[in-house]
């Protein structure tokens, strides 16, 4: 599990980003909310105790996946707002996340590398990002979604209480109906594709409410 600091002297605000499968700090180097220490936690080929520090509010932003690792690292974290972004806690599920067979299929797909996983995933926002992306072996990505599948189709209760949950009308990745059916009332659909960090100015209207 990689965990990313940027530390802002005298915050009293943590945003903390539960990133995707494949992800790095790089898909949320551009987001930087006002007075805010950011914390970044991809890569769950092993999941690890991570600390939230003594701040006084904290927020949680997860994403794809990230909504599943969220729920095993925060369990009894005690966030002032938690956002699902594009995701569910039971990813395996048929019904309500991605579904074995399709992780499965998208496994078998990147022995090529990651270019067209991260094309589907941004959308028009592809070009803006390329740069950012993260340069890892696909070998690790592969590794990576072999553990996930492994250990999201392990039962277990969620237990985060989220607030809100936001569903890409454009996500080609996790299906809305899935989604919608997880969610119910709150889930609130919005015209992204399955990356849900282009921009900047959302993560911080979500901090704002």
């Amino acid at each position: 599990m990689e965990v990313h600091r940027i530390e802002q002297p005298g915050a009293g605000t943590l945003a903390v980003f539960a990133l995707g499968w494949a992800a790095d700090h790089r898909f949320v180097e551009h987001i930087r909310p006002a007075g805010c220490s950011v914390m970044t936690i991809s890569d769950y080929r092993e999941l690890s105790a991570v600390g939230t520090g003594d701040y006084e509010h904290k927020y949680l932003f997860a994403w794809s996946f990230g909504v599943w690792a969220a729920e095993r690292l925060f369990a009894g974290v005690e966030f002032e707002k938690a956002v699902a972004l594009c995701g569910s806690p039971l990813p395996a599920d048929d019904r309500h996340g991605l579904g074995l067979r399709r992780m499965k299929l998208t496994l078998r797909s990147i022995e090529g590398g990651m270019e067209e996983f991260y094309r589907r995933s941004m959308g028009e926002a592809y070009s803006r990002f390329e740069p950012l992306l993260p340069v890892r072996d696909p070998k690790a990505c592969a590794d990576e979604l072999s553990a996930l599948i492994e250990a999201s189709a392990q039962p277990y209760t969620p237990a985060i209480r989220w607030d809100a949950a936001i569903v890409g009308e454009r996500d080609v990745i996790f299906p809305q109906a899935n989604l919608l059916n997880y969610w119910g009332s709150r889930a609130e659909i919005r015209p992204l594709p399955h990356y849900p960090f282009a921009e900047a100015t959302a993560i911080e209207e979500w901090i704002k409410r």
